[in-house]
């Protein structure tokens, strides 16, 4: 039996608004394999939701859209490897919301 410790990632889970509609629609576009990735490991993880991983190198982010980057640039902070996008998660105040209404 292998007694080395098995590595633990941390995983920010935020909320959809964080984003533009654009990019997120880019992001959908980019599970689907229709555009190409900027630089990053994106996984569908069901209706509009997203798994994303965090670069290790901040300038890997230059070709990321600003308001995915500011997310990217917080989960960096707090030491997370990963990013989950859902409409149902956390919403934070550091980090800028967009208007999702039909208006």
């Amino acid at each position: 039996m292998d007694t080395q410790e098995l590595p633990i990632y941390k995983l920010l889970d935020v909320s959809l608004f964080h984003l533009s509609h654009d990019t997120s629609h880019q992001l959908l576009l980019l599970c689907r394999r229709i555009i190409k990735p900027f630089n990053l490991m994106v996984y569908g993880a069901g209706d509009m939701s997203f798994v994303i991983s965090v670069p290790d190198d901040p300038a890997l982010f230059k070709e990321v859209p600003d308001d995915l980057k500011a997310v990217l640039t917080y989960a960096d902070k707090k030491g997370c490897a990963w990013v989950l996008i859902d409409a149902i998660a956390n919403i934070y105040k550091d980090i800028p919301t967009y208007d999702w209404s039909l208006s």
